[in-house]
């Protein structure tokens, strides 16, 4: 699944979230992040959410083409190691 929004945040969080699951659901497996240029610390929980499904499904999650920003979140929540 492609994020196609630049920025995510608390206001789009929700959205983002049923749209990776849905993509989860259809056993896509990727979310690229290309278009994001700028997050907050809800696109964590975003990933953790998406990748707890993802488990609970018996699959797996990519989170590709990630911004440095999001890199610095995970590293700052010690996650670096659970999103390689």
């Amino acid at each position: 699944m492609l994020i196609e929004e630049t920025k995510i945040s608390f206001e789009n969080a929700r959205g983002l979230l049923e749209t990776g699951l849905l993509a989860i659901k259809n056993k896509d497996g990727v979310i690229d992040f290309q278009n994001v240029k700028k997050v907050d610390s809800s696109a964590v929980a975003l990933a953790l959410g998406w990748l707890r499904e993802a488990e609970k499904a018996g699959g797996s999650l990519k989170l590709a083409n990630r911004p440095a920003s999001f890199n610095t979140l995970l590293k700052l929540y010690g996650l670096s190691e659970v999103f390689k």
